[in-house]
């Protein structure tokens, strides 16, 4: 994935610069910097929020605007301000102006997949950490192939030219955006895993948060 692979790109090249500092100077735990960085707080999320809570404020705004996107079936005009604010909220660079946070939900999505990738790969990765970084590259990646779901779905819907046709594609958004936060599960078992189809935020967080209490944090 070409947005998740420049972002570790990015992230790498300041992992080097980190990994020599704290071999100079006995920096903190990196593994758990970067669950930190997914969980707490990131440099360039607004108000430095943790990449995970801004992929869900964002998913959030997408699932509450796709609901009302159905809200007004025959009137295309709402339905389509509607899934306007849909795609702000899931990329910011396929639709600038909306309610979402400004960030956009596939990015803070690929830079989670970049902070799991490094954490795996620190030094001082426990066995804990890099199975758990495991499942929640997974379950992220299917969030990312949701969100690109979304938006060619959403631009469908700006492209048509009467209701009908537009609200049937935005109960599929619907539908999509509901499965980024919750996950779905695919095949039948009664369990929402992390494996790959099936997971959502949902499953990020909580393999995430297994990652920091595996660690004794």
């Amino acid at each position: 994935m070409i947005i998740r692979s420049l972002v570790l790109a990015v992230l790498l090249v300041g992992q080097s610069a980190a990994v020599q500092a704290a071999e100079q100077n006995q920096a903190p735990n990196q593994a758990l910097a970067h669950i930190g960085h997914i969980l707490d707080a990131w440099v360039d999320t607004p108000g430095r929020w943790g990449l995970l809570p801004t992929a869900e404020r964002d998913a959030d705004v997408a699932r509450r605007h796709a609901a009302l996107a159905i809200s007004s079936p025959d009137k295309l005009a709402v339905i389509q301000t509607h899934i306007r604010h849909v795609l702000n909220a899931i990329d910011p660079v396929v639709e600038k102006d909306g309610p979402g946070t400004g960030y956009g939900l596939i990015r803070a999505a690929a830079a989670i997949s970049a902070h799991a990738t490094l954490a795996a790969r620190s030094p001082d990765a426990s066995d804990n950490v890099k199975l758990h970084a495991k499942h929640v590259i997974a379950s992220i990646d299917t969030v990312v192939e949701r969100c690109q779901k979304v938006i060619t779905l959403g631009k469908q819907i700006l492209a048509q030219k009467e209701a009908a046709p537009a609200v049937k594609k935005a109960y599929a958004v619907l539908q999509q955006v509901e499965w980024i936060l919750t996950g779905h599960d695919v095949n039948g078992d009664g369990v929402i895993s992390w494996d790959k189809g099936e997971g959502g935020l949902a499953q990020v967080r909580k393999h995430v948060v297994y990652m920091k209490q595996g660690e004794g944090r």
